[in-house]
């Protein structure tokens, strides 16, 4: 048999309902996905085949800059949260 507790009035906080409580959750969980897809895109093969799809130019010393700007791009962006 399950017991039953009993409150008070005094008892009981109420807190105002705050839509934005809510969707503050889901942005910063989007956000934190975004930086998984960012980081996951961040390695030489990636870039290489991002590269080629696009019909871009590229050699080692780009891919190498185009890797060091993005983790520079991802640790900033995540320090920030």
């Amino acid at each position: 048999m399950k017991k039953i507790r009993v409150f008070k009035g005094r008892e009981v906080t109420v807190h105002p309902f705050v839509p934005r409580s809510f969707t503050q959750n889901e942005e910063f969980l989007s956000s934190i996905r975004q930086l998984e897809v960012l980081r996951s895109k961040n390695s030489k093969q990636m870039i290489r085949k991002m590269a080629e799809q696009n019909g871009l130019a590229y050699g080692e010393e780009h891919i190498r800059f185009a890797k060091k700007i993005l983790h520079i791009i991802v640790n900033e962006i995540s320090n920030e949260q």
